[in-house]
């Protein structure tokens, strides 16, 4: 979209004048003693502009607002994605930079229609920040019942009534062509929360420590179709997730390193 700036060379004076008879928005371009050199979008009734730019408003670099804390008010820009954690026993406050990096990770592999599961999902931070990326069928899994319930409460603080979570590995999830009664028991659930889906992902999510990976490491390459997004690598633990990698016919497609700690975005060969 183009729009039009006037440039004024006006007293100081007069300036004031119009802007008690009607407020608008202008920038000071110079200052010479009493005569201001202006540029405005509005047109001046009995001033001749010295310049007339046409500006394409897509073009305009406005810079980052930083986000303002007041109290309990927090302003955000307009092109941040709020989160809102409440904090409690569960990992994933957004503090941590393994957690950070999983955020960038996401934002940049994660697509409209990509189903994803979230391994060791904590208080479910990366889960409802997948939300905003995908349309899809979204599940947060974790060993500690504690931790689903408060991934549920804080999707719920989020205003996100579709995702999904369940107390379970990644082998329960291989494994399961059906639920069976006893399965059910496993499930923290309510009304919005309740699942049957079963099927490999298109993006897996796992931000744990390095001793579970070479545990997990096998059934994480089974669930997903195009990425395996994880972080927790710390230093030089770095090889060991690139050896174990190779031996699993694995390939990285991205290495994000923050403060020793490491993601990766890792496909299939």
């Amino acid at each position: 979209m183009e729009y039009q700036v006037f440039v004024y060379e006006i007293d100081k004076d007069l300036l004031e004048d119009l802007l008690v008879e009607e407020a608008f928005g202008f920038e000071i371009l110079e200052k010479k003693e009493n005569i201001w050199k202006v540029s405005t979008d509005k047109i001046l009734k009995g001033f001749e502009p010295i310049e007339i730019r046409k500006i394409n408003y897509q073009e305009l670099d406005f810079g980052e607002l930083e986000p303002i804390k007041e109290d309990i008010f927090v302003i955000l820009p307009s092109y941040a994605l709020p989160i809102k954690i409440k904090k409690g026993m569960a990992f994933g406050t957004g503090l941590h930079e393994s957690t950070q990096i999983m955020l960038r990770l996401i934002k940049d592999y994660v697509s409209k229609f990509d189903s994803l599961l979230d391994v060791g999902c904590g208080s479910g931070i990366l889960t409802i920040a997948s939300r905003y990326f995908t349309k899809s069928y979204i599940k947060g899994i974790d060993l500690d019942p504690l931790a689903i319930k408060e991934a549920i409460e804080n999707a719920k603080n989020n205003g996100i009534v579709d995702l999904h979570f369940e107390v379970a590995t990644p082998l329960d999830i291989l494994q399961r062509s059906y639920l069976e009664d006893d399965l059910k028991k496993n499930y923290i659930k309510d009304e919005y929360y309740y699942d049957y889906f079963v099927g490999i992902y298109d993006v897996v999510l796992a931000n744990l420590e390095m001793h579970i990976f070479e545990k997990e490491f096998s059934n994480l390459t089974k669930l997903f179709k195009k990425y395996l997004i994880i972080s927790g690598i710390y230093k030089d633990e770095e090889e060991t997730i690139k050896s174990i990698c190779k031996d699993f016919n694995m390939k990285i497609l991205k290495q994000l390193t923050k403060n020793d700690w490491h993601g990766f975005v890792i496909g299939k060969c």
